[in-house]
């Protein structure tokens, strides 16, 4: 996620707050890299109806959304965001093989993938065509490149930033996400994209907005991840934006009885009646895997508007801007996660709390699944 903003803007925006129960254990703790495997126990057939997830939650049942979500492989996720999670700097050997990786793994779960070249980078686009609407795309995103020099000093330049949080964990959740997605068929394409250059203004996800004229692609929605693995149970471990209060007095006033714990995952869309839709189908369907989640709606199109500037620091912004129906799921990255860009230390996967990546995985599975419509 780029750096150009330090605040949440002051405008009046309306939201829906949850937060169930606190998740228990400090994700700061390096045996956090492999609780979402280690809590769960073997994994299992995760394709297949009646086959129990990894997960420790219910069966496997791609017949539903809800059913769906828990086809999840959590040990699967983590291989991918080992492998990724090294820095990859645009045009550097691990951006390279990040493209590799991504186009092997899709092209063998049945998608149609493209490395589609624009002036100064390389998106990966995969599609799989839906049933009776495959002209409308359910598109899932998150950008592979990272960044570093989070600090004054650039402790950790581009070439030596993991960049695990950001945005590691955004890809191995499209990446999983879409071995999930193609053991079902769906009325509506879905699209897995992963953007170049996020990291030096968003101009990937800008360079294949503007070609949407010309492709005629129809997205239907946008779901895109950008930072989903920081989470924390401790006190005081989340901050709130300056003049946050002001606009969000009463979810400001739950965050402090809540001790400011940085155990939910943000979500933030316009107010089209398609992506109202998703955030609801997010936060609900989160929730039964423990999730907890803010949906932020943003009202009357400010979010193509300057005023929404720090809810727009993520390849979602363009869609935004062309009045494409949108989510920003994150988990809001400086303002809990001070290794963010490696500022003051390596963004690691050590950091993160898995088990809350794979939660966020799922609750966005449901979404997809439910916004692609299972065919029969």
């Amino acid at each position: 996620m780029p750096a150009f903003a330090s605040k949440w803007s002051s405008l009046a925006l309306s939201a829906v707050f949850v937060l169930p129960a606190c998740k228990s254990g400090e994700a700061n703790e390096s045996e956090t890299s492999a609780s979402a495997s280690n809590s769960s126990g073997e994994a299992g057939e995760s394709g297949e109806s009646g086959e129990t997830g990894d997960t420790g939650g219910p069966s496997c049942d791609p017949t539903t959304p809800e059913g769906l979500m828990w086809c999840i492989d959590a040990q699967a996720y983590e291989d991918h965001l080992a492998f990724v999670a090294e820095p990859r700097a645009p045009q550097s050997s691990h951006w390279m093989a990040i493209q590799d990786y991504a186009q092997s793994h899709l092209e063998g779960l049945g998608f149609t993938v493209e490395r589609r070249n624009y002036a100064t980078g390389i998106n990966i686009v995969a599609s799989r065509a839906g049933t009776d609407l495959s002209d409308e795309i359910v598109l899932i995103s998150a950008h592979y490149d990272s960044r570093g020099c989070g600090d004054a000093a650039c402790t950790f330049p581009p070439e030596e930033c993991n960049g695990a949080d950001d945005n590691a964990t955004g890809v191995a959740a499209a990446l999983e996400l879409a071995r999930v997605m193609s053991t079902v068929s769906t009325r509506r394409t879905i699209m897995i994209a992963l953007w170049d250059e996020e990291e030096i203004g968003l101009l990937g996800a800008e360079a294949f907005v503007a070609e949407l004229p010309t492709t005629n692609e129809n997205i239907y929605l946008l779901l895109n991840w950008d930072s989903i693995g920081f989470a924390s149970s401790e006190p005081n471990s989340q901050t709130i934006p300056d003049g946050f209060d002001l606009i969000f007095p009463g979810e400001v006033a739950q965050v402090e009885n809540n001790e400011y714990r940085a155990d939910f995952i943000v979500a933030a869309g316009d107010d089209n009646d398609i992506t109202v839709r998703a955030l609801e189908t997010f936060e609900t369907l989160g929730e039964t895997t423990g999730l907890s989640a803010i949906a932020l709606e943003l009202p009357d199109g400010l979010a193509a508007s300057p005023l929404a500037a720090d809810l727009r620091r993520s390849d979602h912004a363009p869609f935004w801007d062309e009045f494409i129906p949108a989510v920003f799921i994150t988990d809001s990255t400086e303002f809990r996660n001070d290794h963010y860009h490696c500022g003051a230390g390596q963004d690691a996967i050590t950091d993160l709390d898995l088990s809350f990546a794979v939660q966020v995985t799922q609750a966005t599975i449901a979404t997809a699944a439910d916004a692609a419509e299972i065919a029969g």
